[in-house]
């Protein structure tokens, strides 16, 4: 063994150390004084670590040292780093003052990037990291905060945790997310782990115990008499869960329910000796338990992870210019991020410089990426597919878009279905007749087929299809760009016979379109679009915007630079272009300034005007040239809605404006609706859809979110288009994330199939359990009968509920789901 001096080490506060080298690739340091204090602790890992030689740092609290592995031949270099001190230290990530980490005498520490963490790197290559902590050993609470925080995580693909060695596999996309990211959120999601230890263990214990006891039940019955005492024990565990419902329901809700014909069911089995019966009985139920609850974690969780998944390290831009990691939970509005080519945007905000082209999909449904560049709105999880951006921070975390949508997701997830609870009710219900009929079975015949009719019941698989098929209904919607934020509104609108549609913004655009450029002299139209363009390039109000994208459309040229000293504003724009003084305005406004135009003009102009067109009227030089009409832009998708929706059996289709009578009426024409309100004002848009309602109706209302709030609240199903953008304020129940009417039908059709869905799956579970009280008292049915036809209709029926998933993702897409 070699040594070194301790002179070699530019040690703070005068540390002393001793130093040994036990081989090529490694030395130990101790020193008590290093490893007195977890702050000199702390100090020791940032400055040893800080070397790119160094590969981990291990210590022993017994012995108050350290053993430093490093790249062989390397160690001046590891040297040199103690004498240096850098003067960026690294982020230490973990808690040394922690008392279970604390209580092993050994404790390693790695790099990940600029990040000290103690979980354990025992592979790393690009796409796969395989990590161990003895934290996760024997542990399950700990087990669900890691999978929870991994599934937080964007770029994650897969995981596996070994809870028996302790140890981690991830599976991540390189570009998305880096292995700092990663053990970062594991710290994060470990440090916030709930406390409860029983819960977990026992969920987890549930389905291998139940497994367990029809094996050794069977084996026991038919093979080994020996073994009943004990495959009872087991039986009697499986059963547990059952009796502890039954027991709330009768204590706590004074009611009979069908969880106390499920204990009476192993209690009758225990006297009898149908053992076998009973694990069989105790094995589906845990299988049901087991299903459900990991469809219904999965499928919430595929729902809500393109919203709730962000980044954990973001680059924060400093006031030097220079940027830094930071953990995500750290950046406040104000900052500025660095965002670059194929990493998801974390927060909400506005393009400071740069460009990019950005996929929405995840967030709005548009399969196209939008172009974004300087003071342009970026959202949290969309993707930069091209470009680098700089974004000030507005919104982040749970406050942005996604993070809202997310929580409205996982509120509406657990939304119970009327009909499920009107099957629970009634299999509730049936629990008296249920207990009478048993007793006359088992009178007349014997004990199993007593139990045949009590094993007969209508609740566990309706409690299984019913929330499976609400979770893949919203996951179908939301891949289709809808989010439904209540979901009552589901149940509703198969019983909608009426669709009212505000008009402007929803029926048409908010923003106008350029109709015809009309002269009035010898002025030349396209002469005069352009400097109408010109005069308008620097506003970005409506009507400024339609006249622009109208030029630029219509192949124009480059428009003439102009400053703020070339303008004049007042009830109108005067503005100097090329030496040319042009006014555009009302007509009020060119009364004003002295610019008269023919009364021939005026009275041609009549009819655009009480269409409810936007007249732009123009003056060149002190002079009248002539007026840009502007008129309402319908939406393109309006009429294949409106006929999708006529398709779907709605009864009437009806327009509400507070527009003019004739471009009302004429929209209306144009679209085939069945009636129209003009005229109306915005706080009477809600008594006009009671009247209807009166009228004996079913209403949904469709608007834009503006100035809709009453008439939102007033319908039985609301709609807005106001896009992702107006989800936090927005007061419908549901919102198209496009912005638009394209999947108007598509939701009413998702809606249609959910009530249908659970209705098949409602009547495939009276029907099985129905054949088989109807073959006890007819074909001799016993006990395994009944354990066949309950729980292979309750399977059925879990199936059902998978159904309009696979029709719009297709297999792969049930399979994610269940996997």
């Amino acid at each position: 063994m070699s040594s070194i001096g301790s002179d070699a080490f530019a040690t703070p506060r005068s540390a002393r150390f001793s130093v040994r080298i036990p081989g090529p690739d490694r030395f130990v340091v101790g020193g008590p004084e290093w490893f007195a204090s977890p702050d000199r602790t702390a100090d020791f890992l940032r400055v040893t670590l800080a070397s790119p030689a160094v590969r981990s740092v291990t210590i022993d609290r017994k012995l108050r040292e350290a053993e430093i592995s490093h790249v062989a031949g390397a160690r001046d270099a590891v040297v040199a780093t103690y004498r240096t001190r850098p003067t960026d230290p690294l982020d230490l990530d973990v808690d040394l003052d922690d008392p279970e980490a604390g209580s092993h005498r050994r404790r390693s520490f790695f790099r990940y990037g600029r990040l000290i963490s103690d979980w354990i790197r025992q592979e790393e290559r690009p796409g796969l990291l395989r990590l161990r902590h003895p934290g996760l050993r024997g542990r399950p609470p700990v087990w669900d905060a890691v999978a929870e925080g991994l599934e937080g995580l964007l770029g994650i693909l897969a995981f596996r945790v070994d809870g028996i060695g302790g140890s981690l596999t991830v599976r991540f996309d390189p570009a998305l997310i880096h292995p700092q990211q990663i053990v970062h959120g594991l710290h994060r999601a470990v440090r916030d782990r709930a406390g409860d230890a029983v819960g977990p263990v026992l969920q987890r214990l549930d389905l291998p115990v139940a497994t367990a006891s029809l094996v050794l039940s069977g084996v026991a019955t038919f093979a080994a008499p020996a073994l009943l005492p004990a495959g009872t024990a087991l039986m009697l565990a499986t059963a547990l869960p059952s009796y502890r419902q039954a027991a709330r329901v009768l204590v706590r809700e004074r009611r009979l329910a069908v969880d106390v014909l499920d204990s009476i069911i192993f209690t009758t089995c225990l006297f009898t000796g149908e053992i076998f019966a009973g694990a069989m009985t105790a094995f589906f139920l845990s299988v049901g338990r087991t299903l459900l609850r990991r469809t219904q974690a999965q499928s919430a969780r595929l729902l809500v992870d393109a919203f709730g998944r962000q980044p954990s390290i973001v680059r924060l831009e400093r006031a030097d210019g220079s940027t830094a990691e930071v953990p995500v939970e750290e950046i406040r509005a104000g900052d500025v991020i660095v965002v670059n080519t194929g990493e998801a945007v974390p927060v909400d905000g506005t393009v400071q410089s740069g460009e990019g082209m950005l996929d929405q999909q995840a967030l709005t449904g548009e399969a196209a990426p939008v172009e974004r560049g300087a003071d342009d709105p970026v959202l949290a999880a969309t993707l930069l597919v091209a470009g680098q951006i700089r974004v000030r921070v507005e919104r982040a975390g749970r406050d942005t878009t996604a993070g809202k949508i997310a929580d409205i997701l996982r509120e509406t997830v657990a939304h119970k279905l009327e009909l499920q609870s009107r099957g629970e009710a009634l299999a509730d219900s049936i629990v008296v007749p249920a207990l009478g009929v048993s007793a006359l079975a088992g009178g007349l015949i014997g004990s199993s087929a007593a139990l045949a009719v009590i094993n007969s019941d209508l609740g566990t698989g309706i409690r299984m299809a019913a929330p499976l098929a609400v979770v893949t209904s919203l996951s179908a919607c939301i891949r289709s760009g809808i989010l439904v934020k209540q979901g009552r509104a589901l149940e509703t609108l198969p019983k909608i016979d009426t669709v009212v549609f505000d008009k402007t913004g929803t029926l048409t655009r908010s923003v106008p379109e350029v109709g015809e450029v009309v002269a009035c002299g010898a002025h030349a139209p396209d002469a005069m679009l352009r400097l109408a363009a010109a005069a308008e390039q620097n506003f970005s109000h409506p009507i400024a915007r339609a006249i622009v994208d109208h030029y630029h459309a219509q192949g124009g040229g480059p428009l003439p630079v102009l400053d703020a000293s070339q303008y004049a504003l007042g009830f109108g724009l005067t503005v100097t272009i090329e030496g040319r003084r042009v006014r555009l305005g009302s007509r009020r406004f060119m009364d004003r300034e002295g610019l008269a135009f023919p009364d021939s003009f005026d009275g041609a102009m009549a009819p655009r005007r009480e269409a409810g067109h936007t007249l732009i009227y123009m003056g060149v030089d002190d002079a009248p040239a002539g007026l840009v009409d502007l008129r309402p832009s319908q939406r393109p998708e309006a009429a294949d809605a409106v006929q999708s929706l006529r398709a779907g059996g709605i009864r009437e289709l009806i327009i509400l404006s507070g527009d003019h009578d004739r471009p009302t009426r004429q929209l209306a024409g144009q679209l085939g609706m069945d009636r129209y309100f003009a005229e109306v004002l915005p706080e009477d848009k809600a008594a006009v859809i009671a009247g209807l309602q009166r009228e004996g109706r079913r209403v949904c209302f469709v608007g834009d979110g503006i100035n809709d709030a009453l008439a939102l609240r007033q319908a039985d199903v609301s709609v807005s288009l106001s896009g992702a953008a107006g989800i936090a304020t927005d007061t419908a129940q549901v919102v198209f994330l496009e912005g638009n009417l394209r999947r108007m039908g598509e939701l009413f059709d998702i809606a249609r199939e959910l009530h249908t869905n659970v209705g098949q799956s409602w009547t495939l579970i009276r029907s099985a359990n129905g054949i088989c009280v109807a073959g006890v008292f007819l074909a001799g049915f016993n006990i395994w009968h009944s354990v066949f036809f309950n729980n292979v209709s309750a399977l059925g029926a879990l199936g059902n509920a998978l159904r309009p998933l696979q029709r719009r993702a297709g297999t792969a897409g049930v399979i994610n789901l269940l996997r």
